[in-house]
């Protein structure tokens, strides 16, 4: 039988001194530790590892800002198409209504030079003139185009034309009784 000594290891490697076995437990955990502060040093020595670690968290960061802006800026995006809209309804709607009152006031400004021109050319026809019939005529097919043209053409066009057949027609009726009068 053999015995092993106090100090020296067995045939697995161990010690079979308590002690001896205690501090080798020691080492074993004071380089493990070392081995894990070492390599924590070696990451905070690598400075492009690290560099490059904080560039990838702020673009992380940036790229969230942006979305979020990116977000309220299409928000309200949609609300402002959205009173535009409501503000170009209403003022089609506006529109509408000053067409629908002008053509009302056009065919009522219409109706009343036609009357006017026929009431002319009327009296004028009843003063017994040559130059009476042709201001009555002259009067009818006014009237008779008239009738036939729509708001804008009667505003820009005829108006001025019925006019001066009416200005036409009363000179022309003033002439023949001042002439009249003086025979």
């Amino acid at each position: 039988m053999t015995q092993d000594s106090p100090g020296k290891p067995d045939s697995a490697g161990r010690h079979t001194d308590p002690a001896l076995a205690e501090l080798e437990a020691q080492i074993d955990k004071t380089r493990e530790q070392l081995g894990e502060t070492v390599e924590e040093l070696a990451a905070k020595a690598d400075v492009p590892a690290r560099a490059k670690a904080k560039a990838h968290q702020t673009a992380d960061r940036v790229r969230a800002t942006a979305q979020r802006a990116e977000a309220k800026v299409t928000a309200a995006g949609h609300e402002a198409a959205g009173r535009i809209t409501g503000a170009k309804e209403k003022a089609a709607d506006k529109v509408t209504a000053a067409k629908e009152k002008a053509a009302g006031s056009a065919g009522a400004a219409r109706d009343e030079a036609t009357g006017k021109v026929a009431g002319a050319s009327e009296a004028v026809r009843s003063s017994g003139s040559h130059l009476a019939g042709s201001a009555h005529d002259a009067g009818a097919k006014a009237g008779a185009k008239l009738s036939r043209v729509s708001d804008d053409q009667w505003r820009g066009t005829y108006l001025p034309l019925a006019a001066g057949f009416t200005a036409a027609a009363a000179a022309g009726a003033i002439l023949w009784l001042k002439h009249r009068s003086d025979h």
